[in-house]
């Protein structure tokens, strides 16, 4: 803490967060058909855990509580909100060919819903007596996508965007990614938005050198290969027909990632010859000719994405096509349930609490009322400690690092070790076994160092904060 405290008084004088730039990731081909490969394992694993083994060989709890809860930090902390770029959910909407806009479009309680859910979620991990039972862990899986899919048929595809806690766990986590952001920490100073994009004003037009998209498709035409968006950004992507001049198609696009990560999603067409073109937003597609095109197909609704990244050319910002704004309140709430759980379970496992419940009876009523408190508690603080200055973004750090230290010696053992138990119940290696035993020195040290690490990010990240909103606006500028 001395140290951040000292970095942030010494080396960090004036904002250097704002303007953050999304980076451009080429995908090639694979990402539609890992989609389907999510997909198809993910509908194993729900019908396995109905109707397979109920003992431990059964993979459902290590699937739920370690590869998704756990593995989804890691991995959406180094390359972005994943679970957005695959989630089943999404995948299972855009085949079902369930109506992408909503019967009744409308942003609603914006992440609200997503906080509840999590609540709920880190209620059965923590509380909910038989929650390793396979047949309890299918039931909940069975109705929580039951209840999603409904909700978005009701209000379009981007209600995962703000209903879907685990895609919202991601993309907040994903604001971390180094591989996803130009500048480091920059995504924890991005805006934050989700849900149905707004139409554009006048001055968020697109840039004047951008092809106009075209009024209707000429099925004798050809069309540009499908290709993928960035996992960084948009779960979608579009089917491009080729922009050209006269009957000459233009090169090939690449598809950005979306700036601020928007959870709305949408493509931006970039040049792929020296970045020299401006960016573009990529009209949607009228046609949906085939499955695979469906699985690559953008979650925009309406005409508009969700948002424009800033020009990897120019370095100049590129007015976004906004979503709902994620509030202070809703953002506030969803990193205090997330982080509230982890202290929870922490001080949950400590000899005193033991004890008290034990004399006092009623663990599960007692421990749900302690983990409402605790999340309530740092809902509260979070709010009021920093005045007018909203500092939830720099809670995400802080999260993200309490979560991989609690957890990491769960990950290192049981994550390979769900993996076993999965193909064993294919019939593959039947005799294998995982049997680490870890270091208790090792383990404590990493589990010290992330924490650390992740406070002096959050302090980082709060004292620029705090710098942008007191300076002077020609001092704001990026670096």
């Amino acid at each position: 803490m001395v140290l951040s405290f000292l970095v942030a008084a010494l080396l960090w004088t004036r904002p250097r967060l704002g303007g953050a730039t999304a980076r451009v990731v080429r995908t090639g081909g694979w990402l539609p058909a890992l989609r389907l490969v999510v997909l198809l394992l993910s509908l194993y694993l729900v019908g396995n855990a109905l109707f397979g083994p109920r003992g431990t060989e059964n993979p459902a709890a290590h699937a739920l509580f370690v590869w998704l809860w756990v593995g989804l930090v890691p991995l959406s902390v180094l390359f972005g909100p994943v679970w957005r770029a695959v989630s089943p959910l999404r995948t299972l909407f855009r085949l079902l060919r369930l109506p992408r806009a909503g019967l009744r479009p409308g942003a609603g309680l914006g992440v609200w819903p997503g906080v509840l859910w999590l609540l709920m979620f880190v209620w059965f991990e923590l509380v909910a007596p038989r929650r390793t039972d396979p047949v309890v862990i299918g039931c909940c899986l069975l109705g929580y996508g039951i209840v999603q899919l409904g909700m978005a048929v009701v209000r379009g595809e981007e209600w995962f965007a703000r209903g879907d806690c685990f895609e919202l766990y991601s993309e907040f986590a994903g604001r971390l990614s180094p591989l996803r952001w130009r500048v480091p920490l920059s995504g924890l100073a991005a805006p934050f938005r989700t849900g149905l994009p707004t139409p554009p004003s006048s001055a968020g037009a697109p840039p004047a050198d951008c092809p106009a998209p075209p009024s209707s498709i000429d099925p004798s035409s050809a069309v540009a290969p499908v290709s993928p968006s960035s996992v960084g950004g948009s779960s979608a992507v579009a089917p491009v027909s080729p922009s050209s001049v006269g009957d000459s198609p233009a090169a090939a696009p690449v598809l950005s990632s979306l700036v601020g990560g928007s959870s709305a999603a949408g493509a931006v067409l970039s040049s792929p010859v020296g970045g020299s073109s401006a960016d573009c937003p990529v009209p949607p597609s009228p046609i949906d000719p085939s499955p695979a095109a469906r699985l690559a197909s953008p979650s925009s609704v309406g005409n508009f994405p969700a948002g424009l990244p800033v020009s990897p050319s120019s370095g100049a910002a590129v007015p976004a096509l906004a979503g709902s704004a994620v509030t202070g309140a809703g953002l506030a709430a969803f990193v205090a349930v997330w982080w509230g759980s982890t202290i929870f379970d922490s001080a949950s496992g400590s000899p005193a609490w033991a004890g008290f419940v034990q004399q006092a009876g009623h663990p599960a009523l007692y421990a749900t009322a302690a983990l409402v408190l605790v999340c309530l508690g740092v809902l509260v603080a979070v709010r009021k400690i920093a005045g007018d200055l909203d500092v939830a973004a720099s809670l995400i750090p802080i999260a993200a690092g309490y979560t991989l230290a609690h957890y990491l010696s769960l990950l290192i053992v049981e994550a390979p070790r769900g993996f076993l138990l999965l193909i064993q119940g294919w019939g593959l290696v039947p005799g294998a076994s995982w049997n680490v035993v870890t270091v208790p020195a090792v383990i404590a040290g990493a589990q010290v160092a992330l924490i650390l690490l992740g406070h002096v990010l959050g302090v980082i990240v709060a004292h620029d904060a705090a710098l942008a909103a007191t300076a002077p606006p020609a001092a704001v500028t990026s670096k």
